[in-house]
């Protein structure tokens, strides 16, 4: 009879802490593979979110904006926060660009550091996005008023 109630009573023990619910600052913690479209690219990412409140990743974006085929790859790196009202703050501190095609011609290395990287980098370094973040099971959608969601996975 004790191993029963020892058994019944471990089984408790050990269901209350599988339940134990994480606050959004452990469920974002890890490896994400996220997309989002944007002004007619699709952007892809493969993002680990770190406790120090960082993150970084390989960035792909594809497709064709204001007429020109664009195909651009590089790396991020930001910092990230939850605000008081729940929501996620991050912040783009670096994007390095690695290749870039326009309308499929190659960018050299040259052309990418002294023309794309600046252009880039003025238009998304130090930008702040707020959106609103849900979890559901093994999916992280990112949503802000006016952009289409950025949908993540495991």
């Amino acid at each position: 009879m004790n191993r029963i109630v020892a058994g019944v009573v471990a089984a408790v023990v050990l269901s209350g802490c599988a339940t134990v619910p994480q606050t959004p600052q452990e469920k974002i913690l890890g490896v994400w593979t996220c997309s989002v479209v944007m002004g007619g690219l699709e952007g892809m990412s493969t993002m680990t979110y770190m406790p120090d409140g960082t993150a970084t990743g390989p960035v792909t974006f594809v497709g064709e904006t204001d007429g020109v085929e664009i195909d651009l790859s590089g790396n991020v790196k930001s910092t990230w926060q939850f605000l008081d009202d729940g929501r996620l703050s991050e912040t783009v501190r670096e994007f390095s660009v690695t290749t870039a095609k326009f309308d499929g011609d190659v960018m050299g290395p040259d052309l990418i550091a002294s023309m794309i990287q600046p252009m880039i980098a003025a238009g998304i370094q130090g930008q702040e996005a707020v959106t609103d973040v849900t979890f559901d099971g093994p999916t992280m959608t990112m949503s802000a008023q006016d952009a289409e969601p950025t949908i993540c996975k495991r």
